[in-house]
Order: C-alpha cells, then sequence, then structure tokens
C-alpha cells in the first residue's frame, strides 16, 4: 500500500464508475484538470464486475476508502491510498419528514453509520503504517 499522487503517475487505463455514482463527477473533474492523467477509460456499473475487470486485466480503479480496505487481502489487486487530488465524498440520509424512519429502518441506519466510522478509523490507522 503505497500513497500516490494522480498526477505524478503514467497515464491510466481507468475503469470509472457508472454516471449514477457519486465519486463520477468528482473523477471526470479531475481528469478535465489535469489531476488524474488518462490514457483511457471504460465506464462499469457493476462495482463487482469493476473490481473483477481490474483484478484481470492492467486497468485500474477509483474507489471509496472502505471498498479499498475489504480489497486489502486480495493478492489479485493492489490498493493504493490517493493522496491527489481530494476525492472526498459527502454521504446523507433522505426521508420524507412526513415519513419518519421505522425502528428497522433506523436500526439499519445506526449499523450502517457505525460501521463507516470503524472503516474510517481502520483506513486512518492503515494510512499511519505507511
Amino acid at each position: 500500500m503505497q500513497p500516490v499522487r494522480l498526477h505524478e503517475v503514467v497515464p491510466l487505463k481507468l475503469s470509472i464508475p457508472s454516471a449514477t455514482h457519486s465519486l463520477r463527477p468528482r473523477i471526470e473533474g479531475a481528469i478535465r484538470n489535469g489531476e488524474i492523467l488518462v490514457d483511457r477509460t471504460i465506464s462499469i456499473a457493476s462495482l463487482t464486475a469493476g473490481l473483477e475487470f481490474v483484478a484481470q486485466t492492467d486497468w485500474s480503479s477509483i474507489l471509496p476508502y472502505w471498498i479499498g480496505l475489504k480489497e486489502l487481502g486480495n493478492d489479485r489487486v493492489t490498493v493504493n491510498p490517493i493522496i491527489e487530488p481530494q476525492l472526498r465524498v459527502e454521504l446523507a440520509l433522505s426521508h420524507l419528514v412526513r415519513r419518519p424512519l421505522s425502528r428497522p429502518a433506523q436500526l439499519v441506519y445506526e449499523y450502517f453509520y457505525e460501521e463507516l466510522k470503524r472503516s474510517e478509523s481502520e483506513w486512518e490507522r492503515m494510512l499511519g503504517q505507511v
């Protein structure tokens, strides 16, 4: 796991998420601004298919840290934290005011939130070891 500045690496063959993914506009903006150098791109909608594609080819992908954490033990891919450009994604829970979350939905949200915090702490710990 070696931190990278994407404008300093050779132009990438980059698998990018579908247009509905929140990272897509940030990645495209960084490409337009020269912060990510690309040879060519391909859009793959499915995360599983995208990871399998990257594992079997010389292509790369930009994914959220919580996905990178899950792939750390995978010998078929290399996970490198991106230190430049900053590609942050904001997450939010939205629901209708007149329809509050049910208790099961609230529990799922709380589990997701705690898991996200745990993943972030683990990622920060891993970065500290690099």
